[in-house]
């Protein structure tokens, strides 16, 4: 798109980096790309480019403001053009923790300050973010029913089936936001966050792709944090960490798990419809290899008793055999 790079290049030189030299870096699962700037002098920088998403950036921008002005460790903005979808950030550079959290002797030290991050934001003034409500909530699980089901089986899920499967979620609900409502970033996990060691106490931990979020129930940050389908917490550091935010937090340890289970069950719900959508609607089939890891996940949190009928829908839905037929939507 000649016009658009032209675009970019305007853009670039009036932020200062038009004689950067650019690289970029792998996609995501969002219509967001981005690339490394590099000067001359060896200054970086990241150039965001959501002109395929230009509604993100007014509330990555609006989100940043407030993150960083509570001392948190969110990219510096140096240049937006948010009309244009185009935004350059500070680059963190390559200390993210999905890297050194696959090493034991770093995996306590790098989630144990992540959860810190969690508890110090469960403690934040409300701020003008959307509320996750109970429509937001339904609308996402019901990816599962619009794209998963029928990939997998070649037709739509039963209306019957459907409704069954909303009418358990809405029961759900007010389990789910036990401990009031908090900031949720909606994305916390290993490949949003980075390891900053010169800098002092919460802010070594450095927050991207924060723009999605909301206020909702604590337990959905650390479920996003510990129950990762990208990369596998080992089960005793996930065990300590949860343990780490119930006490911290002073929350019922029971009401919280079942909080937990109920919002990890919601979210890898959401997520296999969503990679499925990837791949029918967009052509990205590189997540098609995370919907089991999806299913681990989702099937472990079925087994919490506060989900024992969802379990049942989920059998009689999407019997267990089935479900490792994922990988022939590939075909």
């Amino acid at each position: 798109m000649p016009e658009h790079e032209a675009a970019i290049a305007a853009f670039l030189t009036a932020a200062g980096f038009g004689r950067a030299r650019r690289r970029p870096l792998a996609g995501d699962a969002s219509s967001r790309r981005y690339e490394r700037l590099t000067l001359p002098g060896g200054r970086r920088a990241l150039l965001m480019d959501a002109s395929a998403a230009r509604a993100s950036v007014p509330p990555f921008l609006r989100v940043q403001a407030l993150l960083a002005a509570r001392g948190y460790s969110v990219p510096e903005i140096y240049a937006a053009a948010p009309d244009a979808g185009l935004v350059v950030v500070e680059d963190f550079g390559e200390r993210g923790f999905a890297r050194r959290a696959a090493d034991p002797a770093w995996a306590d030290a790098l989630y144990g300050a992540a959860v810190d991050v969690l508890l110090d934001l469960g403690r934040c003034p409300a701020i003008d973010v959307p509320a996750y409500d109970d429509a937001c909530v339904i609308e996402e699980v019901e990816r599962f029913l619009l794209w998963y089901v029928p990939a997998l089986t070649g037709r739509p899920a039963l209306t019957l089936a459907s409704e069954a499967f909303v009418a358990l979620w809405q029961e759900l609900l007010p389990q789910a936001r036990f401990g009031g409502e908090i900031l949720v970033l909606r994305d916390f996990h290993a490949d949003n966050l980075f390891w900053l060691p010169d800098r002092p106490g919460l802010n070594r931990v450095g927050l991207i792709d924060f723009q999605d979020a909301v206020i909702g129930p604590p337990a959905y940050d650390l479920v996003s944090l510990l129950e990762d389908v990208r990369h596998i917490v080992p089960s005793d550091v996930a065990a300590r960490m949860r343990a780490r935010y119930v006490a911290g937090s002073g929350l019922d340890p029971e009401a919280f798990a079942a909080s937990a289970a109920i919002l990890g069950a919601q979210r890898t719900t959401k997520i296999i419809g969503l990679f499925t959508r990837l791949l029918v609607r967009d052509s990205k089939p590189r997540y098609l290899a995370m919907i089991p890891r999806a299913w681990q996940i989702l099937e472990a949190n079925l087994e919490h008793p506060a989900l024992a009928e969802l379990k049942r829908w989920f059998a009689r839905t999407v019997p267990h055999e089935h479900r490792h037929r994922v990988p022939s939507l590939a075909a």
